[in-house]
């Protein structure tokens, strides 16, 4: 929090769908921006970001908060990336002031998660799809059980002590987690795919510990700051820059 709070000021407002409070303190930020631009047609606000961070989800709790009595979902949902697969309509979630809201009134607008087009870095993809940011099964459930034993092992091995002692094999790790939650074979063998999938749905629902996986030391601030100032690569410019790379280090050697 406090890195974005240095990057985006009070710009950012932090929500959490288990708290209540924030939905309310995120609507009131909507009523503020509604009275600010006082327009005929009220204040439009869009949803944006990667896949399956719970756009869909916030969008309902506004829904809901901002127009009780409303209990259908206005956005359908799910925990796998890929459900919005375009931009929806407008949904009310503050009604104009004639009917007790602000202005002309607040609506939001849904849409599909975006992500950016080119990733070299093999750790960043893990990373995402660690935080079920990409379709399952993109990359094996056993590979994200491996970085992420690799993070627990840094921030605190006493994260998963109710399955093993402290180590560095993936395995060892997966046959603990297997005898201890039953993802057993036929035989008793462990079944390592499905230990794998019960340690990510842990570290998912938190119970792994609630740790970011990007660093946030002040360098690397510095270095985002930096990364919003540059214009984005399409694909083709970056693949374009990655040969150009590839080629002076050939030169070089």
């Amino acid at each position: 929090r406090q890195a974005l709070r240095r990057l985006y000021g009070d710009r950012a407002v932090f929500w959490d769908k288990n708290r209540p409070a924030t939905t309310h303190a995120l609507l009131r930020t909507l009523k503020d921006a509604a009275r600010a631009q006082d327009s005929l047609t009220g204040l439009r606000a869009l949803v944006v970001g990667m896949p399956n961070v719970g756009k869909s989800t916030l969008l309902n709790a506004l829904r809901n908060a901002g127009s009780p009595g409303r209990k259908a979902k206005a956005a359908r949902t799910g925990d796998q990336a890929g459900v919005t697969r375009r931009v929806g309509t407008s949904v009310r979630v503050v009604e104009s002031e004639e009917k007790g809201g602000v202005a002309a009134g607040v609506f939001v607008l849904d849409t599909p998660g975006i992500f950016q087009p080119y990733v070299d870095d093999g750790e960043t993809m893990v990373k995402v799809a660690l935080a079920h940011g990409i379709k399952k099964g993109l990359i094996p459930d056993e590979l994200l059980a491996d970085y992420l034993l690799f993070r627990m092992n840094r921030w605190d091995p006493r994260l998963y002590a109710r399955y093993c002692e402290p180590t560095n094999d993936v395995n060892d790790f997966l046959t603990a987690v297997a005898a201890r939650d039953g993802k057993l074979k036929t035989g008793g063998l462990p079944n390592w795919q499905d230990a794998a999938a019960r340690v990510l749905s842990q570290w998912r629902d938190g119970r792994l510990g609630r740790y970011v996986l990007d660093e946030l030391r002040d360098d690397d601030i510095r270095a985002h700051e930096l990364l919003l100032q540059q214009p984005l690569l399409s694909l083709h410019q970056a693949k374009k820059m990655q040969k150009e790379e590839r080629k002076k280090e050939k030169t070089r050697s």
